[in-house]
């Protein structure tokens, strides 16, 4: 089992950066360390008080095997629930306002989210840290996936954009 002490150099940058920002982009090749270095920050956060709940947007295997099973490998990240927000509208709706720490939401549910975040007040902790991981997947705020995300993100207090990709296919 990993420590904190076996984070990488660019992982505690990161996790300085994400720490003192509220819009953070990130980009680090596959396999550098974000995300272990985003739910540090996470953790740390949650931690001092700062922030209560985080959402992660990610590609659906990501989102379902990735960020759920990072947590298992650290020892500092035992105690943060990830939950896979999968299933039907109405089985997902039941996981996001479940217990949990940080949830993760397929991209291709992004609309959905965005009708979800639409409902809730101002202060509600699933506002609080938004991860759109692998950004370019967006491919700019005119996009479908984006446009969703837009009407909304005046609301959440910090969004943070993973990549190991910072340019769209073909750029």
């Amino acid at each position: 089992m990993l420590t904190f002490k076996d984070l990488r150099l660019a992982q505690h940058d990161i996790i300085d950066r994400q720490y003192e920002g509220d819009a953070v982009q990130v980009v680090l090749g596959m396999g550098g360390g974000k995300t272990a270095a985003t739910l540090t920050t996470i953790f740390e956060l949650r931690r001092d008080g700062i922030r209560r709940k985080a959402i992660v947007l990610a590609p659906p295997m990501v989102a379902t095997s990735v960020w759920p099973r990072e947590c298992a490998k650290w020892v500092h990240l035992q105690d943060t629930k990830v939950v896979d927000v999968s299933g039907t509208p109405q089985q997902r709706l039941k996981l996001l306002m479940g217990e949990g720490d940080v949830f993760a939401v397929s991209i291709y549910n992004a609309k959905w989210l965005a009708d979800v975040l639409a409902t809730l007040p101002d202060n509600h902790p699933l506002l609080d840290i938004l991860v759109i991981d692998e950004l370019s997947k967006l491919k700019g705020p005119r996009s479908k996936l984006g446009r969703a995300l837009v009407e909304q993100s005046h609301r959440i207090k910090t969004i943070w954009g993973l990549t190991g990709t910072p340019r769209p296919n073909g750029f």
